[in-house]
């Protein structure tokens, strides 16, 4: 009987913590989703760019694509959809609003500017 009451107190606590975990977990942004953007040539730049990003919660997760590669987008985003981005060693900011997007950033080649927008279920890919 000792056993099984130790074992049960023991189990609570990690009970607790799994709870926690999902809670935070479960924020959602009104901006959740994925978004993206096709970027023309501009500046030095003389090849077109693709930017995918994902949002959860406050987070920015995607990757932005040229002819050179495929480069990690990570970031954050407030409440207000005011956010800053990393591309590899570069710096952006990103401001969300609706269906819709402006991001300004730099690359290897000069300064960019994207508008993109919302994936709905049909465009998803």
């Amino acid at each position: 009987m000792m056993r099984r009451t130790t074992v049960l107190f023991v189990c609570a606590p990690l009970w607790w913590i799994g709870a926690t975990n999902v809670m935070a977990q479960s924020i959602t942004s009104p901006f959740d989703g994925r978004w993206s953007a096709t970027v023309g040539s501009q500046g030095g730049c003389k090849f077109t760019s693709i930017l995918i990003i994902d949002v959860v919660g406050s987070s920015l997760v995607g990757n932005a694509t040229n002819p050179l590669g495929v480069f990690p987008l990570t970031g954050t985003i407030d409440q207000s959809g005011r956010g800053v981005f990393k591309i590899g060693s570069f710096v952006g900011t990103i401001r969300f609003s609706g269906t819709t997007f402006e991001a300004n950033y730099a690359n290897d080649c000069g300064g960019r500017f994207a508008i993109g927008a919302k994936r709905t279920a049909e465009n998803l890919n």
